[in-house]
């Protein structure tokens, strides 16, 4: 057989085993699994105005920007890579940690990490970012005199 039809064939046979891999089935119970985490669920920017304080439109953006890289489960990237990182210290999926420095996030966002993209002004505005930020820090206790 032609060396080339037998790699053809291969190929066929390595897509079509991946493809009943990720059938509906699995992905429905991964679904399940994750609870009430969606991701991005606000299909425009509009429907994020009506948050009706910054830690909730920072909530809204994350799950509109972020989560389908930082949300809850394994088919995320950056969740099984900060996993990978931080093993039992602390929770890949951002959402469910309260402790990221606003000014670590934001540096983040606007520089990239490894193959996590930056983010222009452009793109996500400062004010929508710092309600990011805010939404990523619930858990600090602000700075004595800032009230």
């Amino acid at each position: 057989m032609n060396i080339r039809i037998h790699l053809q064939i291969v190929g066929v046979a390595l897509l079509s085993g991946l493809a009943f891999a990720n059938s509906a089935p699995a992905q429905e119970s991964a679904a399940k699994a994750e609870g009430p985490f969606q991701i991005a669920p606000y299909s425009s920017l509009a429907d994020i105005d009506h948050a009706t304080t910054k830690l909730e439109k920072g909530q809204h953006l994350f799950d509109y920007y972020c989560s389908s890289c930082h949300g809850v489960g394994h088919d995320h990237p950056a969740t099984l890579a900060l996993n990978k990182r931080y093993g039992d210290e602390k929770p890949g999926a951002l959402m469910l940690r309260k402790d990221i420095p606003p000014n670590l996030t934001k540096y983040y966002v606007r520089t990239g990490a490894s193959v996590m993209p930056f983010f222009r002004k452009a793109e996500i505005n400062d004010t929508d970012l710092d309600a990011i930020a805010t939404y990523l820090a619930r858990g600090i206790a602000p700075p004595v005199g800032d009230h």
